[in-house]
């Protein structure tokens, strides 16, 4: 008997994708508007916490601006796609992944890696470590406080976790 795998398709796969290539926290990839875009360039304005409130972000490092790799700017233009081709009107304001809150990306997320196997289990914030992991190669810890809103020192970030399904 042939065994069949399940693989589903999944509304935020380009929030991970987009996840993964910026190292965005969850909440900044809830609170990310369509307007907050400007060619290449990601203005985070905003973070959307675990009890829905808007707010500035982790710490006074949060607000920040940067621009796009190419895996960022293709998934960045997937999810606008998506959107278009759903009838959604882009304005300033429209939340670009349409993530309702940081349980139910975690939920879909969970629902993902299971369905497709992924194996071991990673965290939403594993997805930002693998980003830190793989940009401590080329940049430095001060440059890269700065990409991903740190204050802290990002030397005990571990190796990059196994994605390269998603």
């Amino acid at each position: 008997r042939r065994q069949r795998q399940m693989c589903i398709r999944d509304r935020y796969i380009y929030a991970y994708r987009f996840a993964v290539a910026t190292g965005l926290r969850p909440g900044e990839l809830i609170g990310l508007w369509y307007g907050d875009i400007k060619g290449n360039t990601v203005n985070l304005r905003r973070s959307i916490n675990v009890h829905r409130e808007q707010t500035t972000g982790k710490n006074e490092n949060a607000i920040r601006s940067f621009d796009m790799g190419k895996e960022a700017r293709e998934a960045y233009e997937a999810q606008v796609q998506l959107l278009k081709a759903q009838g959604m009107l882009l304005n300033y304001n429209t939340p670009l992944f349409q993530i309702p809150s940081e349980h139910a990306l975690y939920r879909r997320w969970e629902s993902y890696q299971e369905a497709n196997g992924l194996e071991p289990k990673v965290s939403l914030y594993e997805l930002r470590h693998t980003f830190v992991s793989v940009e401590s190669s080329v940049l430095t810890d001060s440059q890269l406080k700065m990409l991903v809103g740190h204050s802290l020192s990002l030397i005990h970030i571990s190796e990059p976790t196994r994605l390269g399904m998603i």
